[in-house]
């Protein structure tokens, strides 16, 4: 039923209508979280609680007649909440967090066993253990910022770089481009995250382009967000250079339809 619902994933033309019950249902229950899923996803416009309501009982039942009330997991029930969350904030959009999240919750993935036995115990060791291991083949002593499969640079963002450093035409650039990079021991800073850096003394927020390291430099492509008080921003899209050192860390944030954001500090 799994590979059923990966193949409709491709394309509807893939299973016609008709071939079993059991892959009607399958397909009404995966169409119901495509729904529900457009509907959370902000396209510059408020999520209807109403509408919220009605998407989500229809996904639940759906599910249900597809796969049998012993395969509901627990945490599906969390969905009825939703319209009432809408109805008093805003809801946030987690997708971009969500990878936050896994660098905790993968740990206990598979170690699920709470019995008196040690199975959870060593399910979250052998995991830790080989995160650890895996994690050492892209460490670099005594370097700090790491650009994550960096890549080579197109010929407009070297003329742009060679304008910012001021070098002249002669001069060999060395320049590599990562939609990812490690800016400390630990922390990875993405493309799309919303960074805090201390710009000229001044703690500034602002969303995080490309990393780029040049000639032994390591640098940051970003957008400086607007002030607007109260842990709200104006979003922008004026990208600028700036040094990897001046970030603080990145920040969790949510974009309103009015172009503004909130982050929170």
């Amino acid at each position: 039923m799994y590979l059923t619902l990966k193949t409709l994933a491709s394309s509807k033309e893939l299973l016609p209508n008709g071939l079993s019950h059991e892959i009607e249902a399958a397909k009404r229950s995966y169409y119901s979280l495509c729904a529900l899923l457009d509907l959370l996803k902000w396209e510059g416009r408020e999520c209807d609680p109403d509408e919220l309501d009605i998407v989500v009982k229809r996904y639940l039942r759906d599910r249900i007649e597809a796969y049998g009330e012993k395969n509901y997991q627990p945490k599906l029930h969390f969905c009825l909440h939703f319209a009432t969350f809408a109805r008093r904030y805003p809801l946030v959009p987690c997708w971009v967090h969500e990878r936050k999240h896994k660098e905790i919750k993968r740990f206990s993935t598979d170690a699920c066993n709470a019995s008196s036995s040690t199975a959870f115990e060593l399910g979250i060791m052998k995991q830790v253990t080989l995160v650890q291991v895996n994690s050492l083949k892209d460490l670099t002593v005594g370097e700090c910022f790491r650009l994550i499969n960096p890549g080579e640079a197109s010929d407009a963002l070297k003329v742009h770089v060679r304008n910012f450093l001021k070098l002249p035409p002669l001069l060999p650039l060395n320049l590599a481009v990562g939609m990812c990079a490690f800016v400390n021991a630990s922390t990875k800073c993405h493309s799309k995250d919303v960074i805090l850096a201390v710009v000229n003394g001044v703690e500034t927020i602002g969303e995080v382009w490309f990393l780029f390291s040049v000639n032994g430099n390591d640098y940051v492509c970003w957008s400086v967000w607007e002030t607007r008080g109260g842990n709200r921003f104006g979003v922008k899209d004026e990208p600028s250079f700036l040094p990897a050192s001046c970030i603080k860390r990145c920040c969790i944030h949510r974009k309103d339809p009015d172009g503004n954001a909130t982050v929170v500090p």
